[in-house]
């Protein structure tokens, strides 16, 4: 209910319009498939043909797909 007692339960996304059209750029180049896209690899000293560089326990007790997820969300957040 809203503040003014005035809502309601949707059943259906029928009823407000429907499912939005959800866009999306293309997904990056990962040929090994763990993960960190390419070009983060090469940038960070890792081979973009090694899958098992993504998981890599760095000193800070950090895999590399870790340190790589959480750059995404810095630079997500950045002003």
């Amino acid at each position: 209910m809203g503040r003014a007692g005035t809502g309601r339960i949707i059943d259906s996304p029928a009823e407000v319009g429907g499912w939005p059209e959800l866009r999306s750029a293309p997904t990056p180049a990962d040929r090994d498939g763990d993960g960190p896209r390419d070009d983060w690899e090469r940038t960070h000293g890792l081979s973009p043909n090694d899958p098992s560089d993504g998981t890599r326990i760095m000193p800070g007790r950090y895999s590399q797909l870790e340190l790589y997820l959480h750059a995404l969300v810095a630079r997500a957040t950045e002003p």
